[in-house]
């Protein structure tokens, strides 16, 4: 009966008119399609047939026009009403199936639909096509001639064309004490360190550029410092590499005096040029800070101590003093460097403990300040201190050869890392 049943379907419909046969929960035929009716609920189907399971072993067919007088009519002449029964899933690809439980009407038209270039087709209908990927570069700027840099966004789809305005981004700045960004996407370097700056665009694609600001690269190195001689080759190395980077302009035009310990204002200045001699505007409550200070010198030294007042790296050794003429001890300039890179943006959080975890033989020296511990396991940590498992020396000086070498290590393992 079944068979006889197909028989009967397939001699009074055009092949034109695309329809679906089901038998239980078995769909025995069913033509390409563009869409799916669920089974269970009730549509109203025109412009085409449809066969339906009733009863287990009964099934009926529905056409919207009883005469079948013109296949692929785009005006039926009438309109059926289906509840659909069974198992399975109907599938079509002409008609309008309008859902009588409220949600969405489909509409699957007779003639195949043209979509413009910079569109695509989903269910019958013209999507507009959006870039799928997002990437941008990593820029290398310096304090110098590469002061700014332009990101550009590239933009990567499945669909070769699509509208400008998917191109529209906005930019979020990490690190703003670092680099400046505009809406155009052009940064500005403001000072050494690093900055992660997020593009996003309208569609909620996002891409993650890591900008590294330096100082000026220098080539070939001079070497104006007569009294630096006798240091081993590693240390003069670090020192011309102050000099030629500008941290350091000597005590004098021939010395540098690697043996003398540094002093207070000279550290101040060696920790303002090591990031670019970068600008900077006290607040009301540092300001009176540095008012407080009595003893602070005068010329690029007061800048300087500024500078590391504005930057919370110094409150200065009493609330009046500063005491730029006296020599910096070893945990004075862990403290130092720690807080500038805290300053600067480097998470010193990450990972950080106050336990005894690179076996300092005088860790006791450090006392119970918190700090203290911290500053010399980051220190170490970063590899701007060698001084594993053996003593720190907190209270020692530090002498300006061994601090050519903390510099250079502080800028190049932190600092632009």
């Amino acid at each position: 009966e079944f068979s006889e049943l197909i028989n009967n379907i397939e001699s009074q419909v055009d092949e034109q008119y695309h329809f679906g046969i089901s038998f239980g929960n078995t769909v025995l035929n069913l033509v390409p399609d563009q869409d799916v009716i669920k089974s269970g609920s009730n549509i109203m189907f025109s412009n085409g047939c449809l066969a339906i399971p009733i009863f287990e072993y009964y099934t009926d067919l529905f056409c919207s026009k009883p005469s079948m007088q013109e296949a692929g009519s785009k005006n039926p002449e009438v309109s059926t009403i289906i509840p659909l029964i069974g198992g399975g899933s109907y599938k079509f690809n002409i008609g309008t199936f309008h859902y009588l439980d409220g949600s969405n009407d489909i509409t699957i038209p007779d003639n195949p639909l043209k979509c413009p270039d910079y569109q695509h087709k989903v269910r019958n209908t013209c999507v507009d096509n959006q870039p799928t990927k997002l990437t941008v570069p990593n820029l290398q700027l310096d304090l110098g001639k590469n002061k700014e840099k332009k990101i550009i966004p590239q933009f990567f789809s499945n669909y070769k064309i699509f509208q400008n305005k998917y191109k529209k981004v906005s930019y979020s700045n990490s690190n703003p004490k670092v680099v400046r960004i505009d809406s155009s996407g052009k940064v500005k370097a403001l000072r050494v360190g690093t900055s992660l700056i997020v593009t996003k665009s309208i569609t909620g694609l996002t891409a993650k550029s890591k900008v590294t600001v330096r100082l000026p690269q220098v080539k070939n190195y001079r070497n104006n410092f007569v009294d630096i001689k006798n240091q081993n080759k590693e240390f003069q190395n670090y020192i011309k590499w102050m000099y030629n980077y500008g941290v350091t302009t000597g005590v004098d035009s021939k010395h540098y005096a690697p043996s003398n310990p540094v002093r207070r204002d000279q550290m101040a200045a060696f920790i303002h040029r090591l990031v670019g001699n970068p600008e900077f505007k006290l607040n009301l409550k540092k300001q009176e800070i540095v008012n407080k200070m009595k003893d602070l010198p005068g010329g690029v030294f007061r800048d300087s101590i500024k500078f590391l007042v504005n930057d919370e790296i110094t409150t200065g050794t009493t609330s009046r003093t500063y005491s730029p003429a006296n020599s910096v001890t070893r945990l004075q300039m862990a403290l130092f460097m720690y807080r500038l890179a805290d300053a600067n943006g480097v998470d010193v959080k990450k990972g950080e403990t106050t336990k005894n975890i690179y076996k300092v033989k005088d860790w006791k020296q450090l006392g119970t300040s918190k700090e203290n511990k911290l500053a010399i396991n980051w220190l170490i940590k970063n590899g701007v201190s060698t001084q594993k498992n053996t003593n720190y020396l907190p209270a020692g000086l530090v002498t300006r050869a061994q601090m050519a070498a903390f510099m250079n290590r502080l800028y190049n393992n932190v600092l632009v890392e």
